[in-house]
């Protein structure tokens, strides 16, 4: 039986911006690197995934 195996979906990119936000968050406010590359943050409007 042949393996199917699924297409590699495209490499995300991010803004400046957003990036910086990241940073913001673990620097300023404590959050931790785990903490801020939760779902909820990876789909923020200044992602830019095209």
């Amino acid at each position: 039986m042949m393996e199917v195996k699924k297409p590699r979906r495209p490499r995300r990119s991010y803004t400046e911006e957003f990036k910086a936000g990241a940073v913001r968050l673990v620097l300023e406010e404590g959050k931790t690197t785990s903490q801020v590359s939760l779902p909820q943050f990876r789909g923020h409007p200044t992602c830019d995934e095209g």
